[in-house]
Order: structure tokens, then C-alpha cells, then sequence
């Protein structure tokens, strides 16, 4: 009986499994490093140059402000009398500067349509030098510009066929052509864009 029942308890008992061995710990120092960030952008403006933007902003923006409130001190010391004066000249300065310039652009058409004829193309700014309110000034200023362009251009041509390197404007003058449009006095500037007439012919 003993036997039997040994052999029962050998039948209905688990089979032994063998413990797996535990998996091999990866090594820390063997994992892939992980992708080193990007550096990061170059900022495009320092620390001082924002500053200096921020002082030049907070600046500007008080100089308006204090010049709102000499303004309002100067109107609060006025009679109303005085106020519609003020007010009415102000609307007089209004009035010439647009008149003004309507006649400035008026002339600046009949130039350009004076220029287009001869086949002569001009930037605004070289064009407005040669403008005045005054219709004959205008006309004579163009008229003189239109036969110191023609003549440079045939000199030009006349060199060139030559086989020799045209010569225009005056050889001494260091004056650029940003120079010339500097010049506040509008005669002064007219006679340096004459003497320096090269500087245009290309449009450069």
C-alpha cells in the first residue's frame, strides 16, 4: 500500500521546470548614447545692442510726449481768442504746403512728359531737382538738362567709335552721385549733376 501511494503522488506531482537563468543585466556604459542636442541659435541681436534699441525707443517716445505737453501749456495760456488765431494759421500752413506740392507734382508731369519725348527716362529724385512751381523755370531747367544729356551721349558714342574710353562730366570731381543729391540748394545741385552727368547716364 505504501508502494501504491507512492507511486500515485509521483504520477500527479509537477514536473520539475528548471529556473531560467536570469537574463544578463545590460552594461549602463554599452547603451547608445542618446543624439546630443542642436546648439542653440545664435541670437541676432546682444544684450547691449537691445538695450541701446529700447533706451533709443523709450527716448523718441518721450520727446513726443514732452512735446505734447509744451503743446497743451501753450494753447492753456491762450485766450480763445489766441486759439482760433493759432488754429487758423495752422490750417493756412496746411493749406500753402498742399498747394504746394499739387503744383510741385503738376510740373513734375509736364517735365516728364518733356523728357519722354526725347526718349529720356529718369529716377523721381534726379527728376524733382529740375522742378519748380514756376512753369518757365521748370521748361528751362529740363530744356538745359535734355541738351547737356544729348551732347554727353554723342560724345560718348563719338569716343567709343574711336576705340577710346569716353570721357563725360568733369575727370576732377570726387562728388558721388548720393553727394549730388545731398546738396540742399537746388541751383548748386543742378550745376553738379551737370558737371557730373556720367553718374546718371547709366542709371546708376
Amino acid at each position: 500500500m505504501k508502494f501504491k501511494e507512492f507511486m500515485t503522488l509521483q504520477l500527479f506531482a509537477d514536473p520539475e521546470d528548471p529556473t531560467p537563468a536570469d537574463p544578463k543585466p545590460q552594461d549602463p556604459e554599452t547603451n547608445p548614447q542618446e543624439p546630443e542636442s542642436d546648439p542653440e541659435p545664435k541670437a541676432k541681436y546682444t544684450d547691449e545692442d537691445l538695450d541701446r534699441i529700447i533706451a533709443r525707443k523709450i527716448a523718441e517716445e518721450r520727446k513726443k510726449q514732452d512735446k505734447a505737453v509744451r503743446e497743451a501749456q501753450r494753447l492753456a495760456n491762450m485766450s480763445a481768442e489766441e486759439r482760433t488765431q493759432d488754429e487758423l494759421a495752422e490750417a493756412k500752413r496746411q493749406l500753402e504746403e498742399l498747394r504746394h506740392q499739387t503744383a510741385i507734382d503738376k510740373m513734375a508731369k509736364v517735365a516728364r512728359g518733356i523728357l519722354s519725348a526725347k526718349n529720356i527716362n529718369l529716377p523721381d529724385d534726379l527728376l524733382l531737382t529740375m522742378v519748380t512751381e514756376d512753369s518757365d523755370e521748370t521748361k528751362q531747367n529740363v530744356d538745359s538738362f535734355v541738351k547737356l544729356f544729348e551732347k554727353s551721349v554723342n560724345d560718348a558714342v563719338t569716343e567709343r567709335l574711336k576705340g577710346k574710353t569716353p570721357r563725360t562730366g568733369s575727370p576732377a570731381s570726387k562728388l558721388t552721385r548720393s553727394d549730388i543729391d545731398k546738396i540742399a540748394d537746388r541751383k548748386e545741385r543742378q550745376r553738379a549733376i551737370k558737371e557730373n552727368i556720367n553718374l546718371y547716364l547709366g542709371g546708376n
